[in-house]
């Protein structure tokens, strides 16, 4: 994105002599009035630039400069028929979905603690926010969602569980109780060297009714929601700005475990003036559109289109997305032209097969001759030659056998029945 400072002045009689431009992103730049700055992630940022003249006067009127990124979409429902024949025609369908950002904080901030065999001894992790408006309190409890943390421990019993809001309030979550039960999937052989396991995330609801996570003990305590020890409304009225502090203390010898990490959920309606966006893509041809081969039709919004490849193998087509941040994103369907079935009969012949031939041998009909083959002019002359041969005389019937000889010649024999 290009800035442009150039307007700005001096008082009168001084010149300026340095531009300090803030992008908010963590980067900075002096090179002058007019400058250009690459946002790498979506969200809002407020741009300021700030002065000085040759008098070492810094100016004091900040100028907030909103800029918005817009975010990625997603082209999930993008598709249709991928495979086909030669000549044959196939059909696509573009679908692009749009991505809301809100300034809403994440709350997974807590660090990973691990959670040694210390009898006595009390381990934290902590979450700062400073989103809230100065000398915001919690006023309801309901406005806070869930106090979450991902945690492996080989001992239930072991542990007491508290929060500790920024003005001091506590509340105990958990106060040992459950004994042996395992919270996630610990490695229960590692007492002389902690190995962290297999985290499960554990959440205290305000809204749960399901009992304590002592009440629910077992082999292993299910991930999931639980009802506090003390009452979530000992929070009320703490500060929301500050340091929100997780603590878990060991009781008992012997086992271990690792906090891999814990989150605050508030309403997000306590945050002031956050600021939420969804990028807007139209439904006409200069919003979303295909680009490809051999392209043979186009609906009127042209999300749909019909292709027919001209020949095997794969082919690319494109489908196109620019929202009203004047982005453009895309996301490529790649469709298959199968070759078709080869046809194979066997090899072109001349020669005519007569099957076995039955020839008789010393008085008996002999089945196991040779097949006999015959090219199609000699069997012609053989039939001509029976034709001619075959007959009655003198009251006799006469038969003729055929069969192959033993040097591959063709002989005719008469047998008189």
């Amino acid at each position: 994105m290009n800035f442009n400072g150039s307007a700005s002045f001096a008082a009168p009689g001084f010149a300026i002599a340095q531009w300090l431009w803030d992008f908010d992103d963590g980067a900075t730049s002096s090179t002058g009035p007019v400058v250009s700055h690459v946002f790498n992630n979506p969200g809002e940022y407020v741009v300021q630039l700030s002065l000085e003249d040759n008098n070492g006067c810094a100016s004091t009127n900040l100028v907030d400069l909103q800029v918005l990124v817009g975010t990625e979409p997603t082209f999930a429902g993008t598709g249709g028929d991928q495979y086909g024949c030669l000549g044959e025609t196939l059909c696509m369908d573009g679908d692009v979905n749009a991505v809301t950002w809100s300034a809403t904080p994440d709350a997974n901030y807590g660090a990973g603690v691990l959670l040694p065999d210390n009898v006595g001894s009390c381990f934290t992790s902590e979450i700062t926010f400073n989103q809230f408006a100065p000398g915001q309190t919690l006023n309801n409890i309901n406005d806070l969602n869930a106090i979450c943390f991902d945690i492996e421990h080989s001992f239930l019993g072991d542990l007491i569980i508290s929060i500790i809001s920024p003005s001091g309030e506590t509340v105990i979550l958990h106060q040992q109780g459950g004994t042996g039960t395992y919270l996630g999937i610990p490695d229960d052989n590692d007492d002389a060297n902690p190995n962290p396991g297999t985290c499960w995330t554990y959440c205290i609801d305000p809204l749960a009714v399901n009992g304590t996570m002592a009440a629910n003990a077992g082999v292993t305590l299910p991930a999931g929601s639980y009802e506090s020890v003390d009452p979530l409304t000992g929070l009320l009225g703490s500060s929301l700005n500050g340091t929100w502090t997780l603590q878990i203390c060991d009781m008992w010898a012997l086992d271990n475990g690792f906090l891999c990490g814990f989150s605050l959920d508030f309403d997000p309606s306590l945050f002031p003036g956050l600021t939420e966006f969804t990028p807007v893509y139209g439904n006409a041809c200069d919003s979303t559109w295909w680009t490809g081969p051999n392209i043979t039709s186009t609906s009127g919004n042209c999300d749909q289109i019909c292709v027919t490849p001209p020949g095997v193998g794969n082919f690319n087509y494109v489908y196109h997305a620019t929202d009203n941040f004047g982005c453009t994103y895309d996301t490529t369907v790649t469709v298959t032209i199968i070759p078709g079935p080869t046809v194979d009969a066997g090899a072109d012949s001349n020669h005519l097969h007569t099957g076995r031939c039955a020839v008789e041998r010393g008085g008996e009909r002999d089945h196991s001759a040779r097949p006999l083959h015959l090219h199609a002019e000699s069997f012609r002359h053989v039939r001509r030659w029976l034709g001619r041969r075959h007959g009655h005389r003198n009251g006799e019937r006469s038969t003729h056998g055929l069969w192959h000889g033993q040097r591959n010649e063709h002989q005719l024999r008469d047998q008189r029945a």
